[in-house]
């Protein structure tokens, strides 16, 4: 009809709309009508995707949803609202220079290790002649045994034979594993022993390396994920998928990412590096402590497969403990 009054059912109120030649001058102008299914010239549409160049993980920063313009706050997200943006792919590739070993801070800065109480690990030279027997008790978690025996090949142990057992009511596991070292005989050598226990106890409590540290003149934060790599030339699995959903809890947005590996020099193991340039919701890099250790938790959390303890910032997301 001439009017361009759309029919709706009684109980639904029809929304207030430009009539006759005047929608059609709104459409010229690129504006539409309030319902229309396009956004104009190229804006961002109010159904939450996100900005091209940009993962965000889907989250949008709460206090931007209810933006009067009909915008949606990914639009607010765009590129130049990030300091991260400052940084060119080429920067990005040559900072690689600058990880390593050595990059990676004190372990204990965030409490990397678990207490000593969650990992009872005892060696057996008395029950077998010909095997030593290794016999673990920790908490249970995702990867657990895949970490433990990627620790035991390391150092050219090998497993005949074990048993497992896991208690899902208070979430425990007891393992037994017979063991020789690369002679097939039993375990006798003191400094092999002590090896055995110190990278099987690493195995159990965090068998990754994980960090948070400023970047590019403060101006970004970078997240280092290193994990070790196995003698098939193999990564750990699903490091990228469990830090990227991590992230996403923790409503960090990730702006650029690579993984590869850095050669280990003589005997060194090699190592899988996984680096994530990341920022909060407003685009600014994390530069509280606080919000570090909410990040640094919640990767772990889910590297590990483990509950998260405590509140803290992350129930409202990262960025609410910034104050904008």
């Amino acid at each position: 009809g001439g009017g361009g009054t759309v029919s709706r059912p009684r109980s639904v109120p029809s929304p207030s709309k430009p009539r006759g030649g005047e929608e059609q001058q709104a459409r010229r102008q690129g504006q539409g009508p309030s319902n229309g299914p396009q956004a104009s010239n190229g804006q961002s549409q109010s159904n939450g995707q996100q900005s091209h160049g940009r993962q965000n993980h889907g989250r949008s920063d709460p206090r931007l949803s209810n933006q009067g313009d009909g915008q949606s706050s990914a639009a607010a997200l765009a590129p130049a609202a990030s300091s991260a943006s400052l940084v060119s792919e080429a920067a990005w590739s040559a900072s690689r220079a600058d990880v390593g070993a050595s990059a990676f801070g004190d372990p204990t800065g965030f409490g990397l290790c678990a207490p000593a109480g969650d990992v009872d690990i005892q060696v057996d030279n008395e029950t077998s002649p010909s095997y030593t027997l290794l016999t673990l008790q920790c908490n249970d978690r995702k990867g657990l045994l895949y970490d433990v025996f990627l620790a035991l090949k390391e150092i050219s142990v090998r497993v005949a034979y074990g048993r497992v057992a896991v208690d899902q009511s208070r979430d425990t596991c007891e393992c037994d594993l017979f063991v020789q070292d690369a002679e097939a005989a039993r375990i006798a050598d003191a400094e092999l022993l002590e090896e055995l226990l110190a990278r099987v106890r690493q195995a159990v409590t965090l068998p990754v390396r994980i960090e948070l540290r400023d970047a590019f003149q403060g101006t970004a934060t970078e997240l280092l994920i290193a994990a070790p790599v196995d003698s098939g030339g193999r990564g750990r699995p699903r490091v990228t998928f469990d830090v990227t959903q991590g992230l996403a809890i923790a409503g960090v947005g990730v702006f650029m990412a690579d993984v590869y590996v850095d050669r280990g020099l003589d005997d060194a193991a090699d190592v899988e590096i996984h680096r994530f340039l990341i920022h909060l919701p407003n685009g600014q890099p994390i530069r509280s402590d606080r919000d570090k250790k909410a990040v640094y938790d919640v990767v772990r959390a889910q590297l590990m497969g483990t509950l998260l303890e405590g509140s803290g910032p992350l129930q409202g997301g990262v960025g609410g403990a910034t104050g904008g």
